[in-house]
């Protein structure tokens, strides 16, 4: 980002791009040195939040990648998440169906009308059909 930045100014301010991209290669080599820049722990803070706002392990690793972060730092912080939560689909799952009120969340009386919908929800959500179908057929908690 900083550099698609400094590359669109550059341009408006007729500057030799190659020296943008030396400088802000030169900016970002200091910071990483100096521990300010650190892929990993944005990682793993980034999926232990949104693990916690209830999206599916798939839909936070597809987040990490939009971000621009490598793989390995992507199954690392996965790694963490698991490691913090025992069943990590199935935290972000229940967070989720709170979140919408599906399943247990829903009103008693329109619960089973709106089976079949909840677990599509759920689906579109990233969610796999056996955690969803657990989660909406669950009792109220």
């Amino acid at each position: 980002m900083l550099l698609r930045r400094g590359l669109r100014d550059a341009r408006s301010l007729d500057l030799d791009p190659a020296a943008v991209v030396r400088d802000v290669d030169a900016v970002l080599r200091k910071l990483t040195a100096a521990g300010l820049i650190d892929d990993g722990n944005f990682a793993a803070t980034r999926a232990r939040r949104l693990a916690q706002a209830g999206r599916s392990p798939r839909r936070i690793a597809m987040a990490l990648a939009q971000k621009g972060l490598d793989e390995a730092a992507i199954a690392m912080a996965m790694q963490e998440v698991r490691e913090e939560l025992p069943d990590p689909e199935r935290a972000a799952a229940i967070a989720y169906a709170r979140r919408r009120k599906l399943g247990p969340w829903a009103p008693a009386e329109a619960r089973a009308t709106r089976r079949e919908k909840d677990l599509a929800i759920m689906g579109r959500a990233g969610f796999g059909f056996g955690t969803a179908r657990a989660v909406i057929d669950a009792e109220a908690t």
